[in-house]
């Protein structure tokens, strides 16, 4: 909402500066934080973009009703703290009166859009196909995206890209979808910082790992009310794996003669060993069972 006031000769209160008149208002915008914007985001009002410096804005009539009030939709594509400046020179019989105003405002990515690179497994079960080792590195490509419609239930599907989005300390987890039960995977990089890196479309890439048997879907949570206040909603992944032991351990051999001391060539005997999957830590990989133990 934008005012045109005035201080009030008598009460020294604000009162309408005009009222139930159209009066020419020029707009431009400045990037607050981030402090510039590599890739020519801009902010309309009205749904006309508007300059990013005083000396391109262009004025536009604005009509303002009986307490001197008129509504602007404002719109920015892209992520960031931005002003929205306004000023009303006075021509006529108000001419060299000067109204200034601006305001800070946030617009914020409606959520981030994980995507594995290789690996995506729909099933999510057994039957996906062996993607890793535990301990072994992939690829995950996370960007920032902006709001499409309300309650979209996929980011990853449509939603353009907000690419001057910046933000510290996300947390990168997993969440086991099988073996169930089953035990959730320790990731290999538990945190990284978002970049908005010229080039990219915001789109950072991340190494991640896990240290268990099985489907799992990769999480990002971003920090609570860490984007100028706001807290941007956790991300998942779709389905990956499947993943698979690093290596066996062998165990508890022996070898049972079939006439003690001896075994003639050619005669069944008694042998056996204890196999133990592990991780790439040598730690037991416990969702190994079932039929992932394969």
């Amino acid at each position: 909402q934008l005012k045109a006031v005035k201080k009030d000769n008598d009460t020294q209160r604000c009162v309408p500066g005009f009222a139930s008149v159209s009066k020419p208002v020029s707009f431009w915008s400045d990037y607050v934080s981030p402090a510039s914007n590599l890739f020519g985001s801009k902010v309309t009002v009205n749904g006309s973009a508007i300059a990013t410096s005083q000396g391109t804005a262009v004025t536009s009539n604005l009509s303002f009703d009986a307490n001197g009030e008129t509504t602007l939709t404002v719109n920015y594509p892209d992520a960031g703290q931005m002003r929205l400046n306004a000023i009303h020179n006075g021509s006529g019989d108000t001419a060299g009166l000067v109204m200034t105003g601006s305001d800070l405002f946030v617009s914020r990515p409606a959520g981030l859009c994980i995507t594995p690179t290789q690996g995506a497994c729909a099933a999510g079960d057994a039957s996906c196909p062996v993607f890793k080792k535990t301990g072994e590195a992939f690829q995950l490509n996370i960007k920032g995206v902006a709001w499409q419609a309300d309650d979209d239930k996929d980011l990853c599907s449509g939603n353009l890209a907000t690419p001057n989005f910046a933000l510290a300390n996300i947390a990168l987890g997993s969440e086991l979808v099988a073996p169930k039960p089953g035990v959730e995977a320790v990731v290999g990089t538990p945190r990284y910082d978002h970049s908005n890196a010229k080039g990219s479309n915001n789109l950072n890439i991340v190494s991640q790992s896990v240290n268990e048997v099985g489907v799992f879907q990769m999480t990002a949570t971003p920090p609570a009310s860490g984007y100028f206040g706001y807290t941007i909603p956790a991300a998942t992944s779709v389905p990956l794996g499947r993943f698979v032991p690093s290596e066996y351990s062998l165990s508890g051999g022996f070898i049972t003669p079939a006439c003690t001391p001896f075994s003639y060539m050619g005669q069944p005997f008694a042998s056996g060993f204890a196999i133990t999957a592990r991780n790439a830590q040598q730690g037991n990989t416990l969702n190994y069972k079932g039929e992932f133990a394969k």
